[in-house]
């Protein structure tokens, strides 16, 4: 019996890989700006004005750098699953 579909050798390793890549971004983010804000808050003697500031500055420039590394994942997946598999 043929085999139609194509052979995909993504390892379960790899797709883990690639999630926790993805998270620590969102760590991180998260630590720098909305942390970052609260820090100044606390620092210039402001309620809450920084860490508004922080978390759009999150979501702005995390939503950049989220879809630049789904763009880069999405490359290297469809470059993995289009090589042909080695006999």
């Amino acid at each position: 019996m043929p085999d139609s579909e194509p052979q995909k050798d993504i390892s379960p390793w790899e797709a883990m890989g690639l999630v926790w890549d993805i998270l620590w971004t969102v760590v991180i983010l998260t630590l720098i700006f909305a942390f970052g804000g609260v820090y100044l808050d606390k620092l210039a003697g402001t309620k809450f004005i920084f860490t508004v500031i922080g978390f759009i500055l999150l979501i702005v420039i995390g939503k950049k750098i989220l879809l630049k590394k789904a763009k880069k994942i999405t490359d290297r997946l469809n470059e993995k699953l289009e090589r042909p598999k080695k006999s």
